[in-house]
């Protein structure tokens, strides 16, 4: 006749089973992590170029096809969102202020407008250990930042001036590792961000 075991023994029996298999179980190392973020960072920027000519070829194109002038906005209004070379030196401002808080090697980071009212920015699978995010935006308005592994994210709110601010995190290699930015109205199309990421 089979033994029979208790709640707690079964309990015990698999917290030992989890804690042997853990132990085996490698990452794809840190290698692998930075040409994943070399590539996404790589894509990133492609992204940001295509979408800042397709803006710029779109604001030529109604301005050429309308032959009027048009109508101021309404009182209470908010200003008309700002692209190419304006808003993409926002974000180069950004980062440059962002420099001055993160000297040095970082594991991943970007820059550019904030052009959508939520931006899921890199990510990627690396070694488990505590990872520390550090942005700032510059511009109108404000943005929260949040760094999410899994379905918990850590974060904090940043007035776009280009004071800087971080959270940091235990990461655990199981989850993908990235990084949320969500501007208010105010900032979307007329501020550029700047984060890093680093162990």
């Amino acid at each position: 006749m089979p033994e029979t075991l208790t709640e707690d023994e079964i309990r015990e029996a698999f917290v030992q089973l989890r804690a042997d298999e853990l132990s085996r179980v490698a990452g794809p190392g840190s290698a692998a992590a930075y040409r994943t973020v070399r590539r996404r960072r790589a894509t990133t920027i492609a992204i940001a170029a295509v979408s800042t000519a397709l803006a710029l070829a779109g604001g030529a194109a109604v301005s050429v096809g309308a032959g009027t002038r048009p109508a101021p906005p309404a009182p209470g209004a908010p200003d008309p969102v700002s692209t190419g070379p304006d808003l993409i030196r926002l974000g180069e401002q950004a980062s440059q202020a962002l420099d001055r808080h993160v000297p040095g090697d970082y594991i991943f980071g970007a820059h550019g407008p904030l052009t959508s009212t939520v931006l899921d920015a890199d990510s990627g699978t690396l070694p488990a250990g505590r990872y520390r995010l550090t942005a700032t935006c510059m511009g109108a308005g404000t943005a929260r930042f949040e760094i999410v592994q899994n379905l918990h994210a850590e974060g904090f709110d940043l007035v776009c001036d280009g004071r800087a601010g971080g959270v940091e995190v235990a990461y655990h290699p199981i989850y993908t590792l990235y990084v949320r930015i969500e501007p208010d109205s105010a900032a979307v199309g007329h501020a550029g961000f700047a984060y890093r990421v680093n162990h």
